[in-house]
């Protein structure tokens, strides 16, 4: 095997288990990302402080669950924008 041929295969195999349990999305405004397998249309993304990644949530009642994490290309920069020109939308978002 060609020092070529190993890279690549090594790149797949660190691909694969990157993606595992993960579903590519595109949000209603046209962002492309990456989220746990289990996300459904519906849910909320939402930039939380603190974090470091976009946290999909969904809505039961009035509170939320936690589906998982992961990445909308953007997103975290345009929610920390927001903040600083006071156009971010705060909520608290009460988990079960």
């Amino acid at each position: 095997m060609t020092t070529e041929s190993k890279t690549a295969a090594g790149y797949v195999e660190i691909s694969s288990l990157a993606l595992q349990n993960r579903r590519l999305l595109v949000t209603e405004k046209g962002r492309i990302g990456l989220g746990p397998c289990q996300v459904q249309p519906g849910d909320t993304i939402a930039a939380l402080f603190g974090g470091y990644s976009s946290f999909f949530l969904r809505p039961s009642g009035e509170f939320y669950q936690l589906v998982g994490l992961g990445t909308v290309y953007g997103l975290m920069d345009d929610a920390l924008d927001a903040v600083r020109t006071g156009r971010a939308e705060q909520r608290i978002f009460d988990l079960i």
